[in-house]
């Protein structure tokens, strides 16, 4: 099929379900990031392995954080195994399969996404959309919605020493925490509105049906006035 047949309309989100967390912008500058969320099917490929051992990494040096693994899959019980064996249990909560995604991201202060696979990374949006800053890894659509710097922190897939790295610069330097949380919340809005798909929808709508329809249209109108 020819490019030019191909139309990629981005999906749209609800920002209405992602209020940035309450208490100022000075607030979100200078208060204690400590707890570090993922969201994602706890199966082969999303990196949970590799988060566990930079949560390890992370815990030595700050040790009252909390990660939370938000999803549920066939993983779950040898990653709770790992995470024993690293002896972070106690900074480590899995809660498993969640309808209120929006309020436990309202309620956390760094995203994580460690996977080494994704297309439209929909749960990196929504971690956007609540203005939270994210460390994500470098793969499939992610650098496309994350600037590295920016809007977010960017890290190779597979390497937990560079995962820790960037959640304990997010952790220890709150100013830039705060700046590419507001960042990435401005760069959704702008790009992965709801209103935005639906409109985007309509043009090609509008445009498809010109295409089909116009034609005749003129032919019937010059026959009509002969």
């Amino acid at each position: 099929m020819p490019d030019w047949r191909i139309v990629n309309i981005a999906n749209g989100i609800d920002f209405s379900q992602f209020a940035p967390r309450e208490g100022g912008a000075e607030q979100a500058r200078t208060r204690a990031r400590r707890v570090i969320t993922t969201v994602a099917n706890l199966r082969p490929g999303k990196g949970h392995d590799v988060l566990l051992k930079a949560a390890a990494r992370v815990v030595r040096r700050v040790p009252d954080v909390q990660f939370q693994i938000v999803g549920d899959g066939p993983r779950r019980q040898e990653l709770e195994q790992q995470a024993s064996a690293l002896r972070i249990t106690a900074q480590v909560s899995f809660l498993g399969h969640r309808h209120d995604v929006p309020a436990v991201l309202a309620q956390s202060d760094i995203f994580a996404f460690p996977s080494f696979m994704e297309a439209s990374p929909n749960a990196v949006i929504e971690a956007m959309a609540a203005g939270l800053p994210i460390v994500a890894t470098r793969v499939g659509g992610i650098p496309e919605v994350i600037e590295h710097e920016q809007s977010g922190l960017l890290v190779p897939p597979g390497d937990d020493r560079a995962l820790a790295a960037g959640i304990l610069r997010l952790i220890e330097r709150p100013e830039l925490a705060a700046q590419v949380g507001d960042a990435a919340r401005a760069t959704v809005e702008g790009r992965f509105s709801f209103d935005r798909m639906v409109d985007e929808f309509q043009q090609l709508f509008d445009t498809e049906l010109a295409a089909r329809v116009a034609p005749e249209g003129l032919t019937w109108a010059a026959s009509s006035g002969n």
